[in-house]
């Protein structure tokens, strides 16, 4: 299955780098961001940063989500028959001290440990954050290259984009996304970063009524590494030391 979603090009690496073999995922993510806000402050540029924490993705995914991925994905009849057939017999039972539950089944959610479900989980957010995206409110790099608006490794999702209105939007469109996947974005959890003219602005990105905290308030730890409205790696670099 991760041999025929990653030949077949249905994984955007670029924006999804969770779950795929080689890809150093959390560096590579962090690093590109770390650069973007990097070059933001370096050319007095605009930019715009939320990052999203679901609640919890892995147990919360439905699996018409994957069953839908599956299908937009062009994955063999047999093949997408044999795992809702998995995953509908799928059935869990637990031990607390003394006491064993009774047989349960997995109605929604991956479960840790199955191999095929990383892959799934993995897929399913990159159609989430695709299904989105809009090229043009990603940020260019001075290298040239334009980077997505959307990024996700697993379920740590990114927005970054050349400005304030576009992040807003395309927060609203993802939040609809995830909303309509049936999970939830927390809004206290998640935090936003704004650069005008290379300083931190204190702007406010809203989900439903609740507003998103921004760095300057709470930094924010992402895939091990420290965001916050310093622009720099200082926190990291003592953390370390």
């Amino acid at each position: 299955m991760t041999n025929y979603i990653l030949s077949n090009n249905y994984i955007d690496i670029a924006v999804q780098k969770g779950g795929v073999p080689g890809v150093s995922g959390c560096i590579e993510h962090t690093s590109v961001l770390s650069q973007i806000i990097r070059e933001a402050k370096g050319s007095k540029g605009e930019l715009a940063v939320v990052w999203l924490d679901l609640a919890n993705a892995y147990g919360t995914v439905p699996h018409k989500l994957v069953e839908l991925m599956l299908e937009r994905y062009h994955v063999p009849d047999g093949i997408r028959e044999l795992i809702k057939e998995y995953f509908n017999h799928l059935q869990l039972r637990f031990t607390v001290r003394d006491y064993t539950t009774s047989w349960q089944r997995l109605e929604v959610g991956i479960v840790t440990g199955c191999t095929i479900s990383v892959i799934l989980f993995s897929a399913a957010m990159n159609m989430i954050v695709k299904s989105v995206e809009k090229k043009s409110r990603g940020p260019w790099m001075k290298s040239g290259v334009r980077q997505p608006p959307g990024r996700a490794f697993m379920d740590d999702m990114t927005i970054s984009t050349k400005t304030v209105i576009e992040a807003r939007w395309t927060l609203q469109e993802l939040d609809k996304m995830i909303t309509w996947a049936r999970m939830k974005v927390k809004p206290s959890k998640s935090r936003s970063l704004v650069v005008k003219n290379g300083k931190v602005k204190e702007e406010r990105f809203k989900i439903g009524d609740e507003i998103i905290p921004t760095v300057s308030e709470k930094p924010v730890k992402c895939l091990g590494k420290w965001f916050n409205n310093t622009l720099s790696d200082k926190l990291n670099v003592e953390e370390y030391i």
